[in-house]
This record gives structure tokens, C-alpha cells and sequence, in this order.
């Protein structure tokens, strides 16, 4: 993942699920993206990180606290978390962080967020196709 990011980029990954919206700390995606090549925790995520929290419920206003330098959203496909998704990307909060200002973003399943192997080994192939588009944000199914 190098190639496509800086040596000092942060990243944060937010999920939504049943309508809630979550941090992620030291678990699922983050098992990915937070390796040595790739991207680094935020300085709020990395305190996660090192007490063990595996995630977090947040409020939008508490987005700007977490968000890094790009941001990952896992949405699950339920009625609930795409309202919600469509309300959080509509929130003022939403708006006013860099990565969305940036172009940042990007979008993929909640099925997504799970660090056993095989899904590991799959996102290795997913995630350059994510980050390569110039798009931005984009619906990966769950079964690329």
C-alpha cells in the first residue's frame, strides 16, 4: 500500500451498523490499514490502540477528534445504517472534516470488518482498487 499514501498519513476507520456509528480501534479493517507499510493510527485511535479498545461509539460532533489524514466508512446495508450514512454525510460535521474536503473517503461494506485470514488476504486485493479510484468513495460488495 505504500506507493499510494504518505510515509506519515493517518487513517481512521468508522463503521456504521444498525444505525450507530463506531471507531474503530484495534480490530477488524484497522488489523489492515494500520500496518507497518500502510497507514497510522490518529492520535486519538492510537490511544485506543494501546488501552485495548477494540472499537468505540461516537457522536458525528466527536468525528474530528478521530478522523486522520483519510477516512474508511463501513456501512452495513440495513435500512437503519444507510439512513444513517445519508444523515452523517449531510451533517455539518461530516462536511467540515479534511478527508471529506479532500476527497478521502472511502466507502465499503461493513462485512469488510473482520481480521480473520481470508478477508484479510482478500483486502489485499480490494484496497489498492479503492484507494486507486479517483472517485473516492466507493460500494465494495462483500464478495470481491
Amino acid at each position: 500500500m505504500r506507493p499510494a499514501i504518505g510515509d506519515s498519513e493517518t487513517a481512521a476507520v468508522l463503521v456504521i451498523v444498525d444505525g450507530e456509528l463506531y471507531v474503530m480501534g484495534s480490530n477488524g479493517l484497522t488489523s489492515t490499514i494500520y500496518h507497518p507499510l500502510a497507514f497510522k493510527p490518529s492520535k486519538k485511535i492510537k490511544e485506543l490502540i494501546e488501552h485495548g479498545i477494540d472499537f468505540r461509539h461516537v457522536a458525528a460532533d466527536m468525528l474530528q477528534t478521530y478522523a486522520g489524514d483519510r477516512l474508511f466508512l463501513l456501512v452495513g446495508e440495513d435500512q437503519v445504517s444507510l439512513v444513517a450514512e445519508k444523515l452523517l454525510s449531510q451533517s455539518a460535521h461530516w462536511q467540515g472534516l479534511l478527508p471529506v474536503q479532500r476527497n478521502f473517503v472511502y466507502r465499503m461494506h461493513a462485512k469488510w470488518n473482520y481480521d480473520d485470514s481470508i478477508t484479510l488476504e482478500r483486502l489485499l486485493n480490494v484496497l489498492p482498487c479503492v484507494m486507486g479510484n479517483s472517485n473516492s468513495i466507493h460500494r465494495i460488495s462483500s464478495r470481491s
